[in-house]
C-alpha cells in the first residue's frame, strides 16, 4: 500500500513540474479504487461523517462513473460530475482551507492528510479521484476505457479542451472555493514565472469563487529553493496583482516567503539546497545560542549553591 502511495507521489509531482500537458494510460480497477478510497476516507473521517451522516460509496462510483461514461475524451459536458460532487460535498473546517499551485508534493506533506491545513484532495470530493487517470469510451462494455487506453490529462489543450478530468478537477476546484470559509491559505511556486497568473487553475476556478463576506483572510505562502532578498517575492507585480484581486473581495491579503513551518517540510526531504543549507545553519546558530545561556545559567546556580554552602 505504502509503495502505492509513494508512486502515485512521485508521478503527480513529476506531472504538476511538467510544462506539457500529458496524456497517460487509464487508471485499471477504476472502480475498486474509487470504492475503496470512499470506504477509507470516512473511516479516517468520522466526525465529518457523525455530524454530515455516512456515504454509499456504490452510489458515489455511480455519480462519478456516469459522469463520462462513453462520453467524448476531448468533449464531457461541463455539468457531467454536478451529481457526483452533491454526493460526496461536505464542510471544510474554517480557517484551514489552502490552495495552492506547482507545490502538489509540499502542500500535502504540509497539510498532513486535512491535520494542519486542508487541500483540495483532503476532502472526500478530492481525495477519492486523486491522481487518477479516466476517460470515457464506447467500444467497452461499461463506457469506460480500459488500462490500456491513453486518456487526456487535466490540462486542457487547444484539440482537448473538455477532457474527462479537465472539467472534473474544474467543477472540483470550483466547489471547494466556495466551502472555504474564514482564514485562508495559499501556497505558490517561486520558480514559477509569474509566481501567481491569472490562467492558473487557483486564479481561474478558485479565486472567482470565493464567497465575499465567508472569507475574510487570506495567506499565501511563497516557497524558494533558493536564497532571495526579503521582500522580492512578496512584492513582485503577480502579487500586487493577486493583493488587489483579493482586496475586490474584501479579503485581507498577507504574503510570507519561505515561512518556517514550510520549510522545515521542505528541508527535511531537500536539506542540501541552498535555501535549506541557510535554514538548518540559522537554527543550528539559535540552538548554539539556547545551549550557551544554558550553560550559564547552570554555572550560575551552581556557583551559588556553593555559595550558600560555604556561608552556613
Amino acid at each position: 500500500m505504502w509503495l502505492h502511495m509513494l508512486l502515485v507521489a512521485l508521478i503527480a509531482n513529476f506531472v504538476e513540474s511538467t510544462s506539457c500537458s500529458l496524456a497517460i494510460h487509464a487508471t485499471s480497477d477504476l472502480r475498486q479504487r474509487v470504492i475503496g478510497r470512499c470506504l477509507e476516507f470516512q473511516a479516517n473521517q468520522p466526525d465529518v461523517f457523525c455530524q454530515e451522516n455516512s456515504r454509499n460509496c456504490s452510489f458515489i462510483w455511480e455519480t462519478f462513473s456516469r459522469g463520462f461514461a462513453r462520453s467524448d475524451p476531448c468533449h464531457v459536458n461541463g455539468s457531467a460530475f454536478h451529481d457526483y460532487i452533491a454526493a460526496t460535498n461536505h464542510s471544510v473546517t474554517e480557517n484551514k482551507a489552502i490552495f495552492w499551485e506547482g507545490v502538489y508534493g509540499l502542500v500535502h506533506r504540509y497539510s498532513n492528510r486535512g491535520t494542519t491545513k486542508v487541500t483540495l484532495e483532503d476532502t472526500m470530493p478530492g481525495y477519492l479521484i486523486d491522481s487518477l487517470s479516466f476517460c470515457g469510451n464506447n467500444n467497452t462494455s461499461d463506457g469506460l476505457a480500459g488500462e490500456n487506453t491513453t486518456c487526456p490529462s487535466y490540462r486542457p489543450t487547444e484539440n482537448c479542451p473538455f477532457s474527462a478530468e479537465t472539467v472534473f478537477w474544474t467543477t472540483a476546484s470550483v466547489n471547494f472555493a466556495r466551502s472555504a470559509v474564514g482564514h485562508i491559505f495559499v501556497m505558490l511556486n517561486a520558480s514559477q514565472e509569474p509566481i501567481y497568473h491569472k490562467s492558473s487553475y487557483f486564479g481561474t476556478y478558485e479565486l472567482p469563487n470565493l464567497t465575499r463576506g465567508k472569507v475574510t483572510k487570506a495567506t499565501v505562502y511563497i516557497v524558494s529553493a533558493t536564497r532571495v532578498s526579503k521582500g522580492s517575492l512578496c512584492g513582485s507585480d503577480s502579487m500586487m496583482e493577486l493583493k488587489n484581486q483579493m482586496a475586490d473581495k474584501d479579503i485581507v491579503f498577507e504574503c510570507q516567503e519561505n515561512p518556517r513551518e514550510v520549510m522545515f517540510i521542505y528541508c527535511a526531504e531537500y536539506p542540501s539546497t541552498d535555501v535549506c543549507t541557510s535554514v538548518l545553519t540559522s537554527s543550528k546558530s539559535r540552538l548554539s545560542h539556547y545551549h550557551d545561556l544554558y550553560l550559564a545559567a547552570l554555572l550560575l546556580f551552581t556557583f551559588l549553591i556553593y555559595f550558600v554552602i560555604l556561608r552556613e
